[in-house]
C-alpha cells in the first residue's frame, strides 16, 4: 500500500550523524538494496511508517517500523537487526526515503 499523500517530507539522517566514507557507503549500500527490493508501506500512525519487506517468500514474517523525529521529519530508527545492532542507515530506512523523495508522496 503506498504511503498516503499527507505523508510528511522526509531527510536522510545517516547513523552517528556522520558523513565518514564508511557511513556513505553503508548508506549507499542500502539505497541500493531498497531499490531491488520490493516493500511495501502502510503510514497510519504520525510518526511512524510500517514497512513489510515484500520480497521475502513470506512477506508478514518481515514487517518493520521506521521511526520518524515529530520536529525534524528525520527518519531516526528501524527495528530491522541491521539498524538495531549497528546504528546503520537500513534499507528499510532507504526505501521509505526514496519512496517520500520520489515527489510522489
Amino acid at each position: 500500500m503506498p504511503l498516503p499523500g499527507t505523508c510528511l517530507p522526509f531527510t536522510l539522517q545517516k547513523a552517528g550523524g556522520t558523513n565518514s566514507l564508511p557511513t556513505r557507503f553503508a548508506a549507499e549500500t542500502a539505497q541500493k538494496r531498497a531499490q531491488a527490493e520490493q516493500c511495501a508501506f502502510d503510514a497510519d500512525v504520525p510518526g511512524l511508517v510500517d514497512v513489510t519487506d515484500e520480497s521475502h517468500e513470506n512477506p508478514a514474517n518481515h514487517p518493520h517500523v521506521i521511526f520518524i523525529d515529530d520536529v525534524t521529519h528525520e527518519l531516526m530508527a528501524c527495528t530491522y537487526p541491521h539498524h538495531v545492532h549497528r546504528n546503520a542507515f537500513c534499507k528499510h530506512m532507504a526505501a521509505v526515503e526514496i519512496e517520500t523523495d520520489d515527489g510522489t508522496h
